[in-house]
């Protein structure tokens, strides 16, 4: 099982989180660097790329209801 953090969270919040975090998180995929943020489901598409996973293999968890959880299920529902 891989741990990915996929985050909306502007540039200058990265290096501490990733600095907190360390070693277990296996893949940062940040909006300011997949060029697209939840909930567009280009960031949703760049996560699965990223991860070489299918949309239907990931489980989200997240602390916004629209961005994280509706648009999530969304990407997955049209990824099937």
């Amino acid at each position: 099982m891989k741990i990915a953090v996929a985050s909306n969270l502007a540039l200058p919040y990265a290096s501490p989180l990733k600095a907190l975090l360390g070693g277990l998180v296996d893949i940062w995929h940040f909006s300011f660097n997949a060029g697209a943020i939840k909930p567009d489901m280009a960031f949703y598409a760049g996560l699965t790329a990223h991860l070489g996973s299918e949309a239907s293999e990931l489980l989200m968890v997240g602390d916004t209801w629209r961005d994280d959880i509706v648009d999530a299920v969304e990407a997955r529902s049209r990824a099937r």
